[in-house]
């Protein structure tokens, strides 16, 4: 939520671009381990990142539901 915070100040969105921020955000929505609150502020963050809205889906992998 404090990176979201910091997207308002100057210079930061190629700040965490270069620091590697979206690679990471990815990296949250893409486990199965990351809880659901988690995951939706990542997608956030990469959204205002790129500008393009993301989305996400999870589902057990014993069941596949």
């Amino acid at each position: 939520m404090r990176l979201i915070d910091l997207m308002s100040e100057p210079n930061a969105k190629p700040l965490m671009m270069v620091s590697g921020v979206l690679f990471k955000c990815k990296k949250l929505m893409s486990s199965p381990e990351t809880p659901d609150d988690t995951r939706a502020l990542a997608g956030s963050l990469i959204t205002l990142l790129t500008d393009v809205p993301v989305t996400s889906e999870s589902s057990d992998s014993n069941t596949g539901s």
